[in-house]
């Protein structure tokens, strides 16, 4: 993990994040939504998808694959092999450097910063195995095998914990630098 958090120091600039940004927001409010409306075109009734919910049953689950349709699956997977492999990759690597800059702000001499500036590869791992888990419930369909409904949702619920872990650390660093900078006594 310090060879990683080594080999990103070089791109640690606000001008990279900036870029993961725009590309993060491009995603969210361009591609996303392109394929939900692809779903719907086809699919008028389908629910929206897994990997927005923090968790669901089985059960859930399969009734979200079955509103989406024969055509309507066909799409989502589209939509997982491409948007969503690369959008946690790219917010991966964003809040990574992002974590970078203000964790060495707040405290450059910590030896194991680099730790909790690596926390977003638990996020993208868990959307990973999201990803997969709602391909192969997808690709079985209308089989089921609830074993990898719930393996699926678990992982749902433990990347939006971590997305909630990294966007307080990012909450709390911005804080603690405005407050560095304000030199105000609060938060020394």
């Amino acid at each position: 993990l310090k060879k990683i958090y080594q080999n990103s120091l070089p791109f640690a600039r606000w001008k990279n994040v900036l870029i993961g940004l725009v590309l993060m927001v491009f995603a969210n409010v361009v591609a996303f939504p392109f394929f939900l409306e692809k779903i719907k075109t086809v699919a008028p009734e389908a629910m929206g998808p897994l990997d927005l919910r923090f968790s669901y049953s089985p059960e859930e689950a399969y009734q979200a694959v079955k509103s989406y349709g024969e055509r309507g699956r066909e799409i989502a997977v589209q939509a997982t092999l491409g948007v969503d492999i690369l959008y946690p990759i790219i917010y991966t690597l964003t809040l990574i450097l992002l974590l970078i800059i203000l964790f060495k702000k707040v405290f450059p001499n910590h030896p194991h910063v680099y730790l909790w500036a690596l926390l977003p590869f638990a996020t993208f791992f868990s959307d990973m195995f999201e990803n997969i888990g709602i391909i192969m419930m997808i690709k079985i369909f209308p089989e089921k095998m609830d074993n990898v409904a719930l393996l699926t949702s678990v992982c749902s619920s433990v990347k939006w914990s971590f997305v909630g872990i990294v966007s307080l650390f990012i909450v709390f660093l911005s804080i603690k630098i405005l407050f560095q900078k304000k030199k105000l006594p609060l938060m020394r």
